[in-house]
């Protein structure tokens, strides 16, 4: 694992992929599901939690509508194609920038990643996410 992360040249995009492997490791842990099942590309986890850290930011017209929460035909880029916020591997900066835990952390966002992705996990409704 950790020559597989000595690979990613962005530290703070580093960081969420570890952050992903760790809510993929409570969920092994903590048996929430029989099996992870196939391939699991923990990189996609990242951009899902960016997704739906966007989707939220434009909810509550957050400060990523500032730059990548804008709608795509009016997003703005540098000359190179790069995220006007400076964000690193295409994940906006605001993302990294939030604390860890918090309704609106990057770990909830992973979290949330995760359940959508993951087969046996339910889609809709509620979900008891204590941890004993």
């Amino acid at each position: 694992v950790e020559t597989a992360l000595n690979t990613i040249p962005q530290p703070e995009y580093r960081q969420l992929v570890v952050e992903a492997l760790m809510v993929l490791t409570l969920v092994t842990e903590h048996n929430i599901i029989a099996s992870l099942g196939d391939i699991i590309y923990v990189e996609h986890l990242v951009h899902k939690a960016n997704q739906l850290f966007l989707e939220d930011q434009r909810k509550v017209k957050g400060d990523a509508m500032l730059c990548c929460a804008k709608n795509k035909d009016i997003r703005e880029t540098t000359t190179a194609g790069l995220l006007l916020c400076g964000g690193a591997a295409y994940i906006c900066q605001h993302l990294y920038d939030s604390a860890p835990s918090g309704s609106y952390g990057t770990m909830t966002y992973i979290a949330r990643a995760v359940a959508s992705v993951l087969e046996g996990l339910p889609k809709t409704g509620d979900m008891d996410c204590t941890i004993c």
